[in-house]
């Protein structure tokens, strides 16, 4: 496949980063219209500036940052666009490359030697009206702690949950952030589900629960709960109200990763956020 438009989403801060400009350069020469969206307001110096949403006529989209650029773009993604994701990032997880690998695996790409991983997203409607588009997790809580009174349904399958902090009902790739901190499994990238974790539930005997990616789920708030909030992939907090349904389902629009090997995974898992050498 010829490649003719890129897209770039910049994390912010890194416009002015010598390795950037150097991308840049490198995707301009080989004859590709570049446009590139900061993340801020500055001013780029190549390139075209547009905004990810508006790069609907791109042919893949490159996420120089970290996991929170990936979460970006995916947000803002006009249609079914690959993704290319270079870690400038901390740990940059789910990244595919480091920056020193970039034009060793661009010049693969052009001789179409790579594949594709899809992940699942998941849309969210707060009392019917559609919420967001996430691709990590949908965060239920309450602030202050121990305020929150939820059922939980499963494809109309009641579960009294009763009172906890609040709740996560996550993807595969969630699964490796937010999820994995309050305590939840580590999920192989071959085993696409949803996992729904209550992070201290009050009652001992309630457990994470691992379910189908095509699972219907709805969150009710109830009486008792105060100042709780719905947080879609950490971005905005919507406030809850007593009587509040939150449906949480498969977009069937997943986003497409482009990959060139095989990552171990595990090995990942534990160099990246356990930290074992």
């Amino acid at each position: 496949m010829k490649f003719k438009k890129v897209g770039i989403a910049l994390k912010p801060g890194i416009h002015k980063s010598e390795i950037v400009h150097k991308i840049i350069n490198f995707l301009i020469s080989k004859g590709m219209d570049v446009y590139v969206d900061p993340g801020t307001d500055v001013e780029i110096k190549l390139g075209e500036k547009r905004l990810v949403k508006d790069m609907d006529d791109v042919d893949f989209i490159i996420s120089l940052g970290g996991d929170g650029t990936l979460m970006y773009v995916s947000r803002h993604l006009p249609k079914d666009i690959p993704i290319l994701t270079v870690n400038f990032g901390g740990r940059g997880f789910l990244a595919t490359l480091e920056p020193k690998e970039f034009f060793f695996a661009m010049e693969s790409l052009l001789k179409d030697n790579y594949f594709v991983e899809y992940r699942t997203r998941l849309d969210v409607f707060l009392n019917n009206k559609p919420v967001n588009r996430v691709l990590n997790e949908v965060l239920v809580m309450s602030c202050p702690i121990s305020k929150l009174f939820i059922d939980l349904y499963i494809n109309n399958e009641r579960l009294k949950v009763g009172r906890v902090d609040g709740i996560i009902v996550s993807t595969l790739t969630g699964s490796t952030a937010h999820a994995f901190s309050a305590g939840g499994p580590i999920i192989t990238p071959d085993v696409d589900v949803i996992e729904i974790i209550p992070i201290n539930p009050l009652d001992p005997s309630m457990r994470m629960i691992i379910t189908s990616t095509n699972a219907i789920i709805k969150i009710t708030i109830n009486k008792g709960t105060k100042n709780a909030y719905l947080v879609p992939d950490g971005e905005t907090a919507f406030e809850l109200e007593v009587g509040d349904e939150i449906l949480i389902r498969n977009s069937n629009s997943p986003i497409r990763l482009i990959k060139f090997k095989h990552i171990n995974f595990l090995e990942r898992v534990y160099s990246k956020l356990l930290k074992v050498k």
